[in-house]
């Protein structure tokens, strides 16, 4: 699974990317929002992103990424919208670390 991949990058050399992204969910009183959010790392399965909310475990999200700033040859990779679910949520220092994994892998 995606956190087991997450780990053995660890022990790996760690590429730090941060690609600004915009997350878009309901929270618990139904309320929508949008926000900003870094992706640390993405995967065919899911995502490693820094947002300032405190998302619901195992919420339905979805991730927009502004296509714009993406080399081309990763745009033809990236849907506009991708849906996505929380797997885990870490407090970090002024902001919470979200793993997410893709409702449907992104296409290899």
């Amino acid at each position: 699974g995606m956190l087991a991949a997450i780990s053995d990058r660890r022990r790996s050399t760690r590429l730090t990317v941060a690609i600004p992204m915009f997350v878009r969910g309901t929270d618990k009183h139904g309320k929508s929002f949008v926000d900003f959010a870094t992706a640390l790392n993405i995967s065919a399965g899911g995502a490693l992103l820094v947002l300032k909310r405190h998302l619901q475990p195992d919420a339905q999200v979805s991730l927009e990424i502004p296509v714009g700033l993406l080399p081309q040859t990763l745009v033809t990779k990236l849907v506009q919208q991708i849906q996505a679910r929380t797997l885990r949520i870490e407090p970090a220092e002024m902001s919470f670390v979200v793993g997410v994994q893709f409702v449907n892998p992104l296409p290899a």
